[in-house]
């Protein structure tokens, strides 16, 4: 028994050893169930027959201690029991191979452990080695390929010993492939765990119920300004204590009722400008609850702005005088409508919300749709439409829309513009120009436009005939490059009086023919001077006429003042006279005087014919006038008419009875 009694020594001295190396306790059960089943084994050779023993006396049937061990591990063990010689080539092996790598005993004995090493493991299965040779000991996890291609790990324990002044290693192994894999598994969830703790933008804190901090995870920009690795151990009314009563009032809710609690504070952390937090409290244990800080500062900015775009919104859509309304792209239904639109259309805001755009247009339905789509698409932003109101009254409206989405609802923002007074006004300013071109097309006048540059925007009428100027010709041009006038011309000086908003008048004189132009200046519907209108009327006959009756009046002038009877011009009053040279000698009064007469002063008694001067009467009568001195003239009467309504009397002395006058009067 000698030789099992230098194994146990051996196994002893392993053990020493592995206890002294770090992790060398995991390995200590191991261990002593090697000795147990030594010991036992040593004890069922005891008490076997004598034919049944192994030989413990010298020669070649001494006790050999390696093939006991060998026994041993092959009947008692199912962990991996080998041995290698220096080089790592496999000396022996038990049957738990076959099991664990799928290998057979003949098949191992012929290879090294090195070559069993998976893809990238070689050198650390030869570190494994190594180590073992020169300390005597060596516990590493291997990564073994299975014979089947899969990665076997093996928790390996190598020792060295010397036999026959050679060592070798006696290797003890066990599959840990399941708990590798799980080790694996969970290092990843911790991985993967942490980097969402480290994407979470909350401040994790475990607190029981009095509000001691017992953990805190992630990193957070309030966790950092505040020093929350000092935070275990203090309680979390310290940390925070503006919020801390309220904070722990929510902590002792989530433990009573065992449901979230959340709530929003808004407060500063040291160092830090105050911001908005929201709290989330779960129970994480019995008697502990997870607190969540998030700082939400950008959520309730953004909160803040909805708020005051939708108060503006709210303000531009209730308290506008527009008629404003919300349409449904897809379904043309009236979503909202504004107050001024529910004053326009005369519906209550139920029933006209409860409407679609066709029932209050005048309008086809393709035609409807096919506008609608224009503004969908952006190719259009107004279109004229006739809307009916409550009362049955059709109003001409301009549409003004644009495509909004609210809410995810996509919509059109129609604005509604009452245009039936402007139409109405366009129709009558339409005709009015209408009329007025057909005037000035047929009136023997000329009509112009210029803008406040003096350039001819229109010109027409029919006193263009016979002249140089022509709508092709004239609009475009300024009226210094058409006429090429100069500065004190009196067509740009009465243009440039009427820009400044006096009216002119002037006369020109072309191709020997004379005109009188008007100028004014032309304004919008604000007052403002925008340009000058003009009209030019041919005067050329009408001046020839009055040149001709300037004339016959110097003639008839010259005529009654040297003639020899006396002249009395009746005016068409029938109150004034005037009288000539010849008249003046022969009564004996001044023209000034006379002026102040009337005939029945002057002409007493006379066989006149009333109606005779109507007929232009040529027929001489008697008749006595009145002298300045008062005595009596006869004289001989003849009456003419003349055109305006005046008559003219000749009167020439004569004695009593006689009647016609020795000449020829007419």
């Amino acid at each position: 028994m000698a030789e099992l009694d230098t194994l146990l020594q051996t196994l002893d001295e392993c053990h020493k050893s592995l206890l002294r190396t770090p992790g060398a306790s995991r390995r200590t059960q191991h261990i002593e169930r090697i000795k147990e089943i030594t010991r036992a084994v040593c004890d069922d050779q005891a008490r076997l027959p004598e034919e049944g023993r192994v030989s413990t006396r010298g020669g070649d049937h001494k006790f050999n201690a390696q093939i006991l061990l060998a026994r041993i591990i092959s009947e008692y063990t199912r962990e991996l029991i080998a041995k290698v010689d220096a080089e790592g080539s496999f000396l022996y092996t038990n049957a738990s191979h076959l099991e664990t790598l799928g290998y057979r005993q003949f098949h191992l004995m012929r290879t090294n452990i090195i070559d069993l090493a998976a893809d990238g493991h070689k050198a650390s299965v030869k570190e494994h080695l190594q180590r073992a040779l020169t300390q005597g000991h060596a516990l590493d996890t291997l990564c073994l390929r299975h014979s089947a291609g899969t990665i076997c790990w093996i928790e390996s324990s190598a020792m060295r010993m010397k036999v026959a002044g050679t060592y070798q290693l006696v290797l003890i192994g066990r599959d840990v492939t399941a708990r590798k894999l799980a080790e694996d598994a969970l290092r990843a969830s911790e991985a993967r765990h942490r980097a969402v703790l480290r994407a979470i933008p909350d401040l994790l804190l475990q607190v029981n119920a009095n509000g001691l901090i017992l953990e805190q995870a992630a990193t957070s920009r309030a966790e950092t300004a505040a020093g929350a690795e000092r935070w275990i151990g203090r309680r979390i009314q310290d940390v925070v204590p503006t919020v801390g009563p309220a904070l722990l009032e929510q902590i002792t809710t989530t433990l009573e009722t065992d449901r979230p609690q959340v709530q929003e504070y808004r407060f500063c952390w040291p160092q830090i400008a105050e911001a908005d937090y929201e709290a989330r409290a779960v129970v994480s244990a019995p008697g502990e609850v997870l607190v969540m800080w998030r700082d939400i500062t950008e959520r309730k900015r953004a909160e803040r702005a909805e708020h005051e775009s939708r108060e503006r919104y709210r303000q531009m859509f209730e308290e506008t005088g527009a008629v404003v309304l919300l349409v449904d792209q897809a379904t043309r239904q009236i979503v909202d409508a504004n107050p001024a639109a529910i004053s326009f259309y005369g519906y209550a805001r139920t029933v006209l919300t409860s409407m679609t755009l066709d029932q209050i247009t005048v309008l086809a339905r393709h035609r409807l749709d096919r506008t609608l789509q224009w503004f969908v698409n952006g190719e259009h932003t107004f279109f004229m439409y006739k809307h009916r109101v409550a009362a049955g009254t059709v109003f001409n409206v301009e549409m003004h829309a644009s495509p909004i989405e609210i809410h995810g609802q996509r919509l059109l923002y129609c604005i509604v513009q009452d245009v039936t007074d402007r139409i109405r006004e366009e129709n009558a300013r339409r005709m009015s120009e209408m009329h007025l071109e057909i005037m000035a097309e047929h009136q023997p006048a000329i009509v112009w436009t210029v803008d406040q540059d003096l350039v001819v925007s229109s010109i027409s009428g029919s006193g263009m005939q016979g002249t140089e100027l022509s709508s092709t010709a004239t609009v475009g041009l300024s009226l210094r490059e058409r006429f090429k006038a100069r500065p004190d011309h009196p067509i740009l000086v009465g243009h440039n009086r009427a820009l400044e908003g006096e009216a002119s008048s002037y006369e020109l004189v072309s191709n020997q023919r004379r005109f009188r132009s008007y100028v004014a200046p032309s304004r919008d519907s604000t007052g403002t001077i925008i340009g000058c209108m003009g009209v030019s009327y041919d005067i050329t006959e009408r001046v020839q006429l009055e040149q001709a009756i300037q004339a016959s009046e110097q003639k008839y002038r010259l005529l009654v003042e040297q003639c020899r009877d006396a002249i009395i011009v009746v005016l068409p009053d029938q109150e004034h006279i005037t009288v000539n040279a010849a008249a003046v000698e022969l009564l004996g009064y001044t023209s000034d005087e006379c002026a102040r007469l009337c005939l029945s002063d002057l002409l007493l008694a006379t066989t006149l014919d009333p109606d005779a001067r109507s007929a232009h009467a040529t027929t001489w009568h008697e008749g006595r006038l009145r002298h300045k001195d008062g005595h009596m003239i006869h004289v001989h009467v003849s009456a003419w008419s003349i055109v305006d309504g005046s008559s003219l009397i000749m009167i020439r002395p004569g004695a009593a009875g006689l009647v016609d006058p020795p000449w020829n009067a007419s």
